[in-house]
């Protein structure tokens, strides 16, 4: 970006480069040193104007970007509809990004992605898009860290569901298959996926595996964007009904070992 001297204190024009991390370049007449985005006119010298922007960038690549998860109400926050839109978009690559930058290049045909290894933190907020990609994006990704595309973007979720609509605590879902992201939370994530995969409750899950509501809401939404899980209704909920089965299968079992026990002790 470059700005005339004159609106560089602008509240806006402050915003953007404070908010977006964007470089910019203070147009003055006037010489000042220690300014390293300055950029004073006339211009004689077009090598050293290109030196000056290639300082500019560099500077501002060094410096890591300060992650703001963002305060939303529930009325912005965003459904899974962004990412199931995904797979349908005729271009197979897309560039996946945010308020901050590339987050990765996406291949929905082969079910890949590409993640920015240079981005600092693996989270994204309400500001996320993605558009068709370019050859110069892929500058930015290395095809050495390929990723599996639905593990890779439930766990981009689950690392930053605050964004998302969050379901209903008595919200009842089936998981399609058990995802396999690379995460520190991967037992909570089993348990989720194990509860799930026999239709069960939000709330429900979350008391019988004293998991928090909002783990078990956020693994919910994480599969939302990868179209892996389904609303049903509550009649087919499999998960409590199994788990009272089991428990007076177990309390049967127990009274019928201690008649038998008592049984053999009296010679009956």
């Amino acid at each position: 970006m470059v700005i005339n001297e004159d609106f560089f204190e602008n509240n806006n024009i402050q915003k953007i480069i404070n908010e977006k991390n964007i470089p910019y370049l203070k147009v003055s007449k006037v010489k000042r040193a220690n300014d390293p985005h300055l950029l004073c006119t006339p211009i004689t010298d077009e090598a050293a104007l290109q030196n000056l922007i290639q300082s500019c960038l560099k500077m501002i690549s060094n410096t890591p970007v300060q992650f703001q998860p963002s305060d939303l109400d529930s009325n912005s926050a965003m459904d899974s509809q962004l990412f199931n839109q995904i797979y349908n978009e005729y271009s197979r690559k897309l560039l996946l990004k945010d308020q901050y930058g590339t987050i990765a290049v996406l291949d929905h045909h082969a079910h890949w992605a590409w993640p920015d290894t240079t981005r600092q933190t693996f989270m994204t907020n309400e500001s996320i898009m993605y558009v068709d990609a370019t050859t110069s994006d892929f500058l930015r990704i290395s095809r050495k860290h390929q990723k599996n595309l639905e593990n890779w973007l439930f766990e981009l979720i689950w690392n930053s569901p605050h964004f998302m609509h969050l379901p209903d605590d008595f919200a009842t879902f089936r998981l399609h298959y058990w995802p396999q992201p690379i995460v520190t939370d991967q037992k909570i994530i089993l348990q989720l996926s194990a509860a799930f995969s026999l239709g069960a409750q939000v709330s429900t899950v979350s008391e019988k595996l004293n998991i928090s509501l909002m783990t078990v809401k956020k693994f919910v939404i994480a599969n939302q964007a990868i179209k892996n899980i389904e609303k049903i209704s509550l009649k087919d909920v499999r998960f409590s009904v199994q788990n009272t089965k089991i428990q007076e299968s177990a309390e049967s079992s127990q009274i019928a070992n201690f008649f038998q026990k008592l049984k053999r002790r009296f010679g009956f």
